[in-house]
């Protein structure tokens, strides 16, 4: 059976791709090139390093869309599915028709559409900075974040594994307890989840 889940956003999304863990990516070496001043960095140093954190934190397809990942979503109701011991058979029984889909964020006219990244900086309600634990110490992060937000996405469901039931009650589990990005515990990226079945081609 097809499905398709629409993830509404409930509270902002705030996004944090792992790939300023790689030692080798561009943003990364920018970073380090920066911080490596120490004290001998200007202010214009701290806001660069600012923009490639919240630049290196987003998922992005090719043309600079903002994206997010399928895996990301099957991760979010394998967590939520946890709690009735259902983990595993969401791996199993739901594969993503694609790797990624678009993530629909608001216009100023609240219309939500695909974006581009780069026409997102500078605008202060799609930026975050909060202080986060590093080690033993305390430091200056920044991240997207995204106040209204959907994304919709499509999977082929295994039944013989999981019936199209739980996985309702999985999604709308999800989107209360579990969430989508970064900072969950503190309540973001939580949503709404609307499932339903496809026709066959």
């Amino acid at each position: 059976m097809r499905i398709q889940i629409t993830f509404a956003g409930t509270t902002p999304l705030i996004m944090h791709s792992d790939k300023l863990a790689d030692s080798a990516n561009e943003y990364t070496v920018m970073i380090k090139e920066l911080t490596a001043k120490k004290k001998n960095k200007t202010t214009a140093d701290e806001e660069q390093i600012s923009k490639l954190e919240w630049m290196g934190s987003s998922y992005v397809d090719n043309n600079n869309v903002v994206i997010m990942p399928c895996g990301n979503l099957i991760r979010c109701m394998r967590d939520a599915a946890a709690i009735t011991k259902n983990g595993r058979d969401i791996a199993r029984a739901m594969s993503p028709i694609t790797l990624h889909v678009p993530l629909l964020i608001a216009d100023n006219d609240g219309e939500l559409k695909e974006r581009k990244l780069d026409a997102l900086w500078g605008d202060p309600k799609h930026i975050d900075r909060r202080m986060a634990k590093v080690g033993q110490s305390r430091v200056k992060r920044t991240r997207p974040i995204f106040p209204q937000w959907a994304v919709t996405a499509t999977f082929e469901l295994l039944e013989t594994v999981l019936n199209y039931t739980t996985v309702v009650n999985i999604c709308e589990a999800a989107g209360l307890t579990t969430g989508l990005g970064d900072a969950r515990i503190l309540g973001f990226g939580r949503f709404e989840a609307n499932v339903k079945k496809l026709k066959a081609a």
